[in-house]
């Protein structure tokens, strides 16, 4: 069963559901727009200012993306498994917040290796709920 999330941020999983307060991301880029649209979220910001992965940003937009974080109460940076997690580690740390990498980063550019939580299209789409869903219910 795939995890659904309501546009009203209630998530179905499995039994029970839980209710999102916070809906505000912030990802490597800006490649989920489907999803946050799809489901009712808000894009906050990216890491990468652009669809180009070797894109980087400057120190102010370092700083001004920081400032939005803190501003909205954005609860979590969320990287992805196919870029390395570097920026995304200074700009939570900066911001007080925690970031979401390593086996709990969002699948978004491909599918993950066989035998991981997004070796399917299906598995990634379950994996990226579940992981989103905990990061901003806080649960």
């Amino acid at each position: 069963m795939i995890p659904s999330l309501s546009a009203q941020g209630t998530v179905n999983a499995a039994p029970g559901s839980s209710s999102l307060a916070n809906k505000k991301l912030v990802t490597n880029h800006d490649a989920f727009g489907y999803y946050i649209d799809r489901y009712g979220l808000q894009f906050v910001g990216s890491i990468i200012p652009s669809f180009d992965t070797s894109a980087e940003l400057s120190g102010r937009d370092i700083r001004d993306l920081v400032a939005k974080i803190k501003a909205t109460g954005v609860r979590a940076v969320f990287s992805e498994t196919s870029l390395p997690p570097r920026t995304a580690e200074t700009i939570a740390r900066e911001a007080g917040v925690k970031v979401v990498e390593g086996q709990d980063a969002l699948y978004g550019d491909s599918l993950g290796p066989p035998g991981s939580d997004g070796d399917t299209y299906l598995k990634m789409l379950r994996h990226n709920t579940v992981t989103i869903v905990h990061n901003l219910s806080g649960t």
